[in-house]
Parts: structure tokens; sequence; C-alpha cells
């Protein structure tokens, strides 16, 4: 009598889909060649420092300033605005919020010897 055959389930190989991020360099060099202009990368961004993709498509460069150009503000690059304002009786205004200075001493309001509060 005979035994019929029973094949054996083919295993299955699962096929992890690899989960990477673009480079944001080569995305960029890419981008500044098809628009045939410099393209910056922001995620290389520092205070004082901006990189660009050049439209060549191959090479980048980078431009280093003397003073910051740019602060981080919730998690994203803002550029630093220095514009002046007039503040109270002609003087300008000063632009650091809670009246305190950059190691957290309480400002004087200028002329008057008075802290002032931001």
């Amino acid at each position: 009598m005979a035994v019929p055959a029973i094949a054996e389930p083919t295993p299955t190989a699962s096929v992890a889909k690899a989960t990477t991020t673009p480079n944001p360099v080569e995305t960029a060099k890419q981008e500044a060649k098809r628009q045939n202009k410099p393209i910056e990368i922001e995620s290389l961004h520092t205070e004082n420092s901006t990189t660009i993709a050049n439209p060549d498509g191959k090479t980048v460069g980078t431009y280093v300033y003397t003073a910051p150009i740019r602060v981080k503000r919730d998690g994203a690059w803002k550029a630093i605005d220095t514009t002046l304002v007039e503040g109270q009786r002609g003087h300008p205004a000063q632009g650091l919020q809670g009246g305190r200075d950059s190691v957290g001493r309480r400002q004087q309001h200028p002329g008057h010897g008075q802290d002032r509060e931001g």
C-alpha cells in the first residue's frame, strides 16, 4: 500500500525592512545639484557655522563666523535678531528676559540705580 507524500511547508524568510534615515549630507548634495544652487544642511548648523552642499553635487562647504549667528530655541535654530528697539526714556530696550544678565544677576536700569524687572 502506498503512502501519500506529504510536503513539508516551506519556511518563509522574514524579510526585515531596513529603517534607515536618509543621510542629510547626501540628500542636500543631490538637491543642490538638481536646483543648481547651494543648499543648507540644517542638521549640521551650529551657533556660529553654516554648512552647505554645493551645486556640483559632490562637495560641501562650511562657513564659520566669529560671533553667533543663531540660537537654539525649542529644539530648532533661530536667527539672532540684532534689531534695537527703543525702550523707556529713549534708551535701547534691554533684550534679556527677566531683568537678569548672562550670569543671573539682576540688571540695573541705566541711570537709575534701581533693579529693572523684566
